[in-house]
């Protein structure tokens, strides 16, 4: 009863300490998962320029291949933001408590 108790004060203490020391953590995972998005909305926009209006049957396909690999790089880049500003804003918490006769543990983990 003793151990388990000691178990859970630890527990609680460290959660708090976690929660305490993660708003610069978040804030800057918000802030490059914006950085990210905006990088990926600019990607979008020069593959959309760089793409022809019309087609003609004189003209290369060198720029419709170009403004449409910006434009495919651009959404994965915008995807890669959205993972990490949902990341920063839902971290995963994994808790585990050890008990054994002579010792008792609590291992408290986040992960972004």
């Amino acid at each position: 009863m003793r151990a388990l108790s000691i178990a859970l004060l630890v527990l609680l203490t460290a959660v708090q300490a976690s929660a305490e020391q993660s708003t610069a953590d978040e804030s800057a995972q918000l802030r490059r998962g914006a950085r990210m998005i905006w990088t990926g909305v600019a990607l979008i926009g020069a593959g959309a320029l760089t793409v022809p209006i019309t087609r003609d049957s004189q003209r290369s396909d060198g720029p419709l291949v170009a403004g449409s690999g910006l434009m495919f790089a651009g959404g994965i880049v915008i995807a890669f933001g959205m993972r990490e500003r949902e990341r920063a804003l839902r971290p995963q918490h994994a808790f585990q408590l050890t008990l054994t006769p002579r010792t008792a543990a609590v291992r408290v983990s986040r992960r972004w």
